[in-house]
Order: C-alpha cells, then structure tokens, then sequence
C-alpha cells in the first residue's frame, strides 16, 4: 500500500530534478510582424470608445456612425450621431409588448448581418467589442446600415412613447 504513495511522489522528484535546456534564451525562433493591409489588421483591430459607455455613447461616435448594444439583460440600446439628428433609444425586450420587441429584434438582426457583411479588418467600417457578461457591441459606418438602425429606432421609440402617451 505505501508503495503506491512513493512511486507517484518519486515521479514528481524526478521531473522536477530534470536538467533544464541548454539552449540559450535568445536563440528562439523570432516571429516576424507583417505589414497590415491598411490600417488596422487581425492584431490591430479597430476601437470605439462609444462601446459600453453609459455617458458619453453619442459624443464618442463620428458622424455618420450608428452603435448598438445587446446583451443577457434583455436591453438593446441604440445610439447613432447622423447627418439628420443624433441619440440613444434604450429598448428592453422584456417589458414591451410581442410587436415592439419583434421589432427591435428585426431591426437589430438586418443591422447585424448586414455589419457581418461590410466587415474588414483593414477598416474601421465596422467596429465589434464583447464584454465579459456577454453584452455584445456593433458601431458601423457604412450610410445603409447605420441609417436604417437609426431610423428604425427613432419610428419603435415614437410607437412606444405615443402608446403611453395619456388619451383625453
């Protein structure tokens, strides 16, 4: 029985006496870094700042870009700064009714697969970010995508606001 405690720890003695590598440290193979198509590539890829910021998510877009965020708490917020206005609509799918929340869902899957389409690494067309708890950002430049969120947006958030609004 005691000899099945002294080979695993005689093993573990063993690797840890081993002689360590002669080799010189600055004799390992060198990766060379490649020359980006443009200006940004898979190691150098495009950044916003409008991403997961609470208080500034339209003074950090440019003009013509359109942001959305969607993650595990049931919120997409839309955020755009174009030539026609600029805001940020914050719609949770959880307390609107099936139409609204259909709505939100399409308009949020067209602009997600179109960025899918316009994405290239070599620009900053399109821009994703991911935080930890999953909430996911897309910023897009591109006039078609961007507008058609924006827009979108603007039309859910005046359904929303005249359904509240008190009838007389």
């Amino acid at each position: 029985m005691k000899t099945c405690y002294l080979l695993p720890a005689l093993a573990v003695l063993a690797a840890c006496s081993a002689p360590e590598s002669e080799a010189p440290a600055d004799s390992a193979p060198l990766v060379e870094a490649s020359t980006p198509a443009g200006p940004y590539s898979q190691d150098n890829l495009a950044f916003s700042d409008a991403c997961f910021n609470e208080g500034a998510r339209v003074e950090n877009l440019d003009l013509g870009q359109t942001l959305i965020e969607r993650g595990p708490a049931g919120v997409v917020l839309v955020a755009y700064n174009q030539a026609d206005g600029s805001g940020v609509h914050s719609f949770d799918v959880t307390a609107v009714n099936d139409e609204i929340r259909q709505r939100v869902d399409n308009a949020a899957a067209d602009f997600f697969r179109n960025a899918g389409v316009a994405y290239d690494v070599t620009t900053d067309n399109v821009i994703y970010h991911r935080q930890m708890d999953g909430t996911f950002c897309a910023v897009v430049n591109v006039p078609e995508i961007a507008n058609a969120l924006a827009s979108e947006a603007r039309a859910i958030q005046a359904d929303i606001d005249s359904a509240a609004a008190p009838t007389e």
